[in-house]
């Protein structure tokens, strides 16, 4: 089972923030540019990171909607941890003691005095008691194995 990302004006919002820092470093490089007469090779370098960590960002804000942020396979949630170059965060559901739902997250209360928190903002309704609903499952299916 996967479950998106909610559809959030934030996202936008977020990501046309991204956006604007993007060309606000180019305008700023140009800017430097101009007034410097050339452009010192430290600031090009720390401009163009800059820029292309907030274009990244910005594309991911406004794609958000479309990615999964939680899937449920084989006995393993796999949470998204927003941003492309990380793995996904993987928890056994077998490792799960309990959940409490604390707007706007939900802890799982896990092994060994653990815990691991989910933005439910980011889900919708639906996900969120489908989830709950499959958590509770999975810990009655472990009750009875007892």
């Amino acid at each position: 089972m996967s479950y998106k990302y909610a559809n959030h004006k934030a996202w936008v919002k977020w990501g046309r923030s991204s956006f604007i820092t993007a060309i606000f470093s180019i305008i700023w490089l140009t800017v430097d540019a101009l007034l410097q007469g050339e452009i010192h090779p430290v600031i090009l370098v720390i401009t163009m990171i800059v820029f292309l960590f907030a274009l990244i960002q910005g594309m991911q804000y406004i794609n958000m909607d479309q990615k999964d942020y939680i899937r449920i396979e084989d006995g393993v949630m796999l949470i998204n941890r927003g941003f492309p170059i990380l793995p996904r965060k993987k928890l056994p559901l077998s490792s799960i003691e309990r959940y409490i739902e604390y707007y706007p997250l939900l802890i799982f209360k896990l092994k060994h005095d653990r815990e691991l928190q989910i933005n439910i903002d980011w889900l919708t309704e639906e996900a969120v008691e489908d989830i709950k609903h499959h958590i509770d499952k999975t810990l009655d299916d472990s009750k009875t194995k007892v």
